[in-house]
């Protein structure tokens, strides 16, 4: 399916299926040489200026060996002088590499090359504007993320340096790879600096490096490429189920952790963790909170009780978790500990490099030393997992100066760009020794191609607390999109932000609210205190927000069954969790949607981010869907939707069943809408709370209109339900068991519907009757009987109020086409 072509005239062309998808001609190839390249340093981000540039381009293309399966070629300039080797390699016939080194002497390579008339590009890393790429130019070099400029913004846009410093362009997880409508996927496997230059179909890029390998996969669909990618490069690791229910943040010392818990317990709000980022200490106002030194070390004063704290919160069904980072604040004990060990990252003269971090001098742990990476296994890991911790957030990676010099002999030209991947492996590694078992988790902010292998869950950094497109709320789903198509599957957010900086203003309640609607409906839904603590808008603030933040806890937590099958799919695959609408359909009119997304398959998200909107333009795929609250029907069409406060726009693909865990409450066993927590419930002693066992026992399947569509579930336990709809009735079905309404439907009002269910054996398929005719056959493969409840709300017309992309009100007759 994937071949290449070069003709008489030294043309380069890659084929899929006999299409070309990528064409180079000799004279777009060319080498650089540099006499100097400046670096300077602005706050957070480096500034590169080049002096004594020049470039040599191709004239004739070679073959080396004609005839051979490798495909040589050697590139001369118009001088008859040799200048570039170009080789095919055709790994698999959906997968070659083409790998070019100069023949002379040089500092960079460069290409421009074509693609189809009507391609569109996505990827190159993270990004709050993203995932799709029209014009521009960027560099695949991890660095802080951007900030906006609250207000001002919208004004300074023009100058192309907003969100500052350098545009929408900045990132912590750039990556030298993307994704092609035209079938194709592409990736660069060196880790120095690359430019990108692109604008509509002609692309150029410059590694600064004299060689440069190019891989290349097709497929038949956007989701096979995706999937031939993950073939070379592998897929996340399945985190525990524990990492799907809601995450809690909580900082100030023993007495606050404490009463979040008791919020927890008093409200019966569903959780899996909570994170303590200050457990190494910190400091508060009146305006701001901090986190300072970066110690590492247990802050005793702050946290005298801290193996007894972890140790109750595990008894209730909860993990703890803490803060990590490869820098270390100068004159503390681990500094001069790791500084007299040589353990930290020096300069050319072997003094410890100094990172500025908010006016804080630091020093770099060298993680390219396997002393270095016992000595940060044992002395920093090992204690705060004696302590208790389960997992922390494993934050920077950023920050390796170019001029640096590493044990391993590299500089930090070649090791900047791989340091955010040493440094998440290092977690992996150390984990996997210390629970085989895999109950912990880690989640990063920065990325290296391959990251993904290692780290079970990414966030998307410093967002701002605001409204701002630059870095705030609605940066978050591009954030999510394009982290998804580096691999990354498990992926959150800081709910309602972070960054309170400059011009940036803190949160607001309805701004909580709405980010609160997001966040839910990620993989990981996890809370954040923010800078500006004091001030910021926060799920405990007052009992409204106590209640919808409750609301939307259990929704996630109900989810779980669905969150858990499409991570297992991300592992097997790497099809992500949050899809971009073009995987689905790869068509143009979805090509450029970056403020909705589904989950799986079967789930369409399409958040409020903008300030006291009431309605907004939604792009329905194929398929028919359903409101999850108003259980209304909308067409395959567009058109705008009602979004009332605290009601996130979530639809149900028409047809489908989407798994949940309702639970049951303990007196009565009656369905209850939602577990407590997911760990195991042999963990959890005398709490009252239900956890892993009670939600992998009994399953609810809630069909969106008569069940058509096919699927299954697998479980933590190994177990796995799969359904197939029956078109005609059955004779002799199977007896089932009425089951009442749910106690809790706030969260899901399908689960206010009355349901059938039957008990499940293993290996032994059953077929249950539905409304309007029509059988479900269920079949179970596992160690324990499971419960499975079907309930089918009533669906109701199309709302009155929405106007398809023609302007008219469509009739809900035709449901589904």
């Amino acid at each position: 399916m994937l071949r290449w072509e070069i003709d008489n005239q030294g043309i380069l062309t890659l084929f899929r299926n006999d299409q070309p998808i990528w064409t180079v001609t000799p004279t777009d190839w060319y080498v650089a040489t540099v006499q100097q390249v400046l670096v300077s340093r602005w706050k957070a981000w480096d500034f590169f200026r080049t002096r004594g540039y020049r470039r040599e381009f191709g004239a004739r293309m070679v073959p080396v060996a004609p005839g051979s399966p490798h495909g040589q070629y050697h590139l001369y300039n118009r001088h008859g002088k040799p200048m570039l080797s170009i080789s095919w390699t055709h790994a698999t016939e959906r997968h070659g590499i083409l790998a070019v080194t100069a023949l002379q002497t040089a500092d960079r390579i460069g290409l421009t090359w074509v693609g189809p008339s009507s391609e569109a590009l996505w990827g190159f890393g993270e990004y709050g504007q993203g995932p799709r790429h029209r014009r521009g130019h960027w560099a695949t070099w991890v660095e802080e993320g951007p900030l906006g400029l609250g207000p001002l913004s919208g004004l300074a846009r023009w100058t192309g340096k907003v969100p500052i410093p350098k545009g929408p362009y900045t990132t912590y997880a750039p990556e030298a790879s993307w994704l092609s409508s035209a079938g194709y996927a592409g990736w660069v496997e060196e880790s120095q600096r690359i430019e990108w230059w692109v604008r509509g179909q002609t692309r150029r890029v410059e590694i600064w490096h004299p060689s440069l390998t190019l891989h290349f996969v097709v497929g038949d669909t956007l989701e096979d490429v995706i999937n031939q990618r993950h073939e070379v490069l592998g897929g996340p690791p399945l985190p525990p189920p524990w990492v799907f229910a809601p995450w809690n943040d909580a900082v100030g010392g023993s007495q606050a952790v404490r009463h979040v818990k008791s919020l927890i317990d008093t409200h019966r709000i569903p959780a899996g963790a909570i994170w303590v980022e200050d457990w190494t200490g910190s400091w508060e106002d009146t305006r701001r909170f901090w986190m300072r030194p970066l110690s590492h070390e247990w802050h005793r004063e702050q946290y005298p009780d801290l193996p007894q704290l972890a140790e109750d919160l595990h008894q209730d069904g909860l993990r703890l978790l803490g803060y990590f980072c490869p820098e270390i604040t100068e004159d503390t004990a681990l500094y001069n500990e790791a500084r007299a060990q040589g353990h930290l990252v020096t300069q050319n003269d072997g003094t410890p490099v100094s990172i500025d971090i908010l006016g804080i001098k630091h020093g770099e742990l060298d993680l390219t030393r396997p002393a270095t990476r016992q000595w940060i296994k044992e002395v920093l890991f090992e204690p705060a997992r004696q302590l208790g911790f389960d997992g922390w957030m494993a934050d920077f990676g950023e920050y390796l100066p170019p001029t640096a010099r590493l044990a391993d002999g590299t500089d930090g030209w070649t090791s900047h760009n791989r340091y955010p991947g040493l440094w998440h492996a290092l977690h992996a590694e150390f984990w996997s020794e210390a629970r085989p078992n895999g109950d912990y988790t880690f989640f990063v902010r920065s990325h290296s191609l391959g990251s993904h292998r290692y780290a079970p869950v990414m966030w998307g950094g410093d967002s701002d607390t605001d409204w701002d497109p630059a870095d705030g709320l609605p940066t978050v789903v591009p954030q999510a999109l394009s982290a998804g198509l580096l691999g990354h599957a498990v992926w959150g957010t800081d709910i309602a932000g972070y960054m309170t900086f400059g011009l940036t203003r803190p949160s607001t309640k309805e701004l909580y609210w709405r980010w609160l609607e997001l966040g839910a409906l990620l993989p990981v839904m996890r809370t954040h205190h923010g800078t500006a603590k004091p001030r910021n808008w926060h799920w405990t603030r007052d009992e409204e927000t106590l209640s919808i933040y409750n609301r939307y806890a259990r929704l996630h937590i109900l989810l779980y069954p669905y969150w858990y099958e499409l991570a297992r799919q991300a592992q097997e695959s790497g099809i992500p969790i949050v899809r971009p609408l073009f995987l689905a359909q790869n068509e143009p009119r979805f090509w450029d949607v970056g403020d909705q997304y589904l989950l799986g398959p079967n789930l369409l998200v399409a958040p409020v981010l903008k300030r006291g909107m009431k309605r907004r333009r939604v792009k329905f795929p194929e398929g028919g869907w359903v409101c999850w609250w108003t259980k209304t029907w909308y067409p395959n069409s567009e058109g705008d939707v009602s979004t009332p406060l605290a009601t996130s726009p979530l639809f149900a693909r028409y047809g489908s069943l989407i798994p949940v865990s309702e639970g049951a409450d303990p007196a009565t066993d009656r369905p209850l809408g939602f577990v407590d927590t997911l760990v195991d419930e042999e963990s959890l002693g005398d709490s009252p709370r239900r956890g892993l066992q009670t939600a992998e026992s009994r399953i609810t399947l809630v069909a969106w209109g008569p069940p058509r569509l096919p699927g299954r579930i697998r479980l933590s336990d190994g177990g796995q339900l799969s359904w197939t709809p029956i078109p005609v009735p059955q004779p002799n079905p199977v007896e089932t068991t009425p089951f009442p309404p749910a106690l809790w439907t706030e969260h899901a009002p399908a689960l206010n519907t009355p349901g059938t269910g039957v008990q499940l054996a293993d290996d032994q398929p059953v077929i249950i009757p539905v409304p309007e005719g029509g059988g479900l056959k269920l079949e179970w493969q596992g160690h324990h009987p499971l419960t499975v409840i079907v309930r089918q709300p009533a669906i109701a017309p199309v709302d009155a109020g929405f106007r398809t992309r023609h302007g008219e009100s469509p009739m809900s007759t035709g449901k589904g086409d």
